[in-house]
């Protein structure tokens, strides 16, 4: 799957943690929407759990050598609101 994917569905399950249980079923299509709505709605804690590397070693965010998907999502949206 390619990555973007992968942490949308990352951000999408970390939020099913904090306010709903998970049934047992993994649904993909389900999780990718969850991460759509919580970022249209700006709710942005469960992207706080998502990262990728940053190619350096630098404190980003809270994080060093790796960037936050909120941070990239916060950048976005000031860029393009």
């Amino acid at each position: 799957m390619p990555i973007e994917d992968l942490k949308k569905i990352s951000a999408a399950r970390c939020a099913r943690v904090s306010y709903l249980t998970h049934d047992g079923n993994r649904d993909i299509a389900k999780d990718v929407e969850l991460c759509e709505r919580l970022r249209a709605d700006r709710h942005l804690s469960p992207f706080e759990h998502v990262a990728t590397p940053s190619g350096d070693d630098a404190f980003h965010a809270n994080f060093r050598g790796w960037v936050q998907m909120r941070k990239s999502i916060e950048r976005a949206l000031i860029e393009r609101p």
